[in-house]
C-alpha cells in the first residue's frame, strides 16, 4: 500500500474579494509500516465533472487546479515523521470563482405570474466539483541536466 489518502474532504467559502473563493482541501495520509523510510510524491488536484442529467451532459473530470509546493511541479514532497497509522493534512488557496466555474453558462426559464406576466430568468448551470490525491514513491537523483 505505500501512502494512501483516506477521509478525504472539500470545502468553498467566500473569499476576501467577492470574485473570489477560498478552497481548501483536506485528508488523512494512512501510512504502512515501511513507507514512512521513503520519499512520496503527493499530488493534491481540484476536478470538475458533469454527472448524468447535468444540463451539459456527461463529460470526464478535467483538473481545474493543482495544489503545489515550491520547485515541485504538479504535488508535493511528503515524507513521513515515523510509522504512524494517519497523518492529517490540509491545503487552503484563494482562488477566482471563475477558476471553480465547471459549468459556464446559464439556462433561460419563462417564469409564469399570477395575472399572466412572464418573467424570463438566467439560472446558472450547476457545478460538480470533487478532488483526488495520489500519491507516488518519489527516487532523488543528484543530475541535473539544464538545456538552454
Amino acid at each position: 500500500m505505500g501512502v494512501q489518502a483516506v477521509n478525504t474532504w472539500l470545502t468553498i467559502e467566500p473569499g476576501a474579494d467577492p470574485g473570489k473563493a477560498v478552497l481548501t482541501v483536506g485528508y488523512d495520509l494512512a501510512i504502512t509500516e515501511n513507507a514512512y523510510k521513503s520519499d512520496w510524491l503527493v499530488r493534491v488536484d481540484v476536478m470538475g465533472y458533469d454527472a448524468a442529467g447535468d444540463e451539459e451532459g456527461t463529460k470526464a473530470p478535467d483538473i481545474l487546479y493543482t495544489f503545489q509546493c515550491p520547485g515541485v511541479l504538479n504535488g508535493y514532497l511528503f515524507k513521513a515523521d515515523g510509522p504512524t497509522r494517519k497523518e492529517p493534512k490540509s491545503h487552503t488557496v484563494e482562488l477566482a470563482y471563475q477558476t471553480l466555474n465547471e459549468d459556464p453558462g446559464v439556462t433561460r426559464k419563462v417564469v409564469m405570474f399570477p395575472g399572466g406576466k412572464k418573467i424570463t430568468v438566467a439560472i446558472p448551470h450547476t457545478d460538480e466539483i470533487s478532488c483526488r490525491i495520489s500519491t507516488s514513491n518519489f527516487a532523488w537523483t543528484n543530475q541535473v541536466v539544464l538545456r538552454i
